[in-house]
């Protein structure tokens, strides 16, 4: 199992955070192919999330943060949200950014990665190696960032920069990292045709 998508509705209770459904990169992936797969995951959430309930993007911003273990369970699964603590990560992450142009509506956590996904066997740096998660993560959010300024018009004009969100320079250790993003929308203006005018009979 490559990746499969959790629903970690436990999570849920924290206002303004969002993790039904994320994608859990927990085996081998070459960070091309991560990027692409997060890629369409944020298309999926601007369209079923945004698009579908009658809203239109404004602005959004990708970025990165960390899960770290529940200290009220025994052991971490990236699998069942209950074991996640988000305290120092997401949630740091979400009250940085809430309330800016880019964060009106929530955050949305749209991927999560652990140690296992980070390929092995590489000769160096050039050739894809990342001796820790933090630094697959930091390319991760990189290329994935160049894709859709890239490769989707649209988006890239409402993409706002990089900021400087201090529990995203945590390089750990931690048991998984994420990818979010936080949006602002607009309500769509249905535009109607002006009824016909009303003439009194002659």
């Amino acid at each position: 199992m490559s990746s499969e998508y959790v629903s970690a509705s436990e999570c849920n209770n924290r206002s303004g955070i969002v993790v039904e459904r994320i994608l859990i990169m927990n085996e081998e992936k070459v960070i091309n192919e991560a990027a692409e797969k997060v890629y369409e995951c944020i298309k999926t959430v601007i369209r079923d999330v945004i698009e579908i309930r009658g809203h239109k993007l404004k602005a959004f911003y990708i970025g990165r943060s960390f899960i770290d273990k529940n200290p009220e369970v025994s052991s971490f699964n990236i699998l069942y949200g209950h074991t996640w603590d988000l305290e120092a990560g997401v949630k740091a992450c979400y009250q940085a950014h809430k309330g800016k142009e880019h964060c009106r509506n929530s955050l949305i956590m749209v991927a999560a990665a652990t140690n296992r996904c980070i390929p092995l066997g590489c000769s160096g740096i050039g050739s894809g190696c990342f001796s820790n998660l933090h630094e697959y993560t930091l390319t991760l959010e990189t290329r994935l960032r160049q894709k859709i300024l890239l490769a989707n018009s649209t988006l890239s004009g409402k993409l706002k920069s990089p900021g400087a969100d201090s529990s995203s320079k945590s390089t750990g250790p931690h048991e998984a990292s994420v990818i979010y993003m936080t949006f602002t929308t607009e309500r769509k203006i249905l535009y109607r045709s002006p009824a016909p005018e009303m003439r009194p009979p002659l």
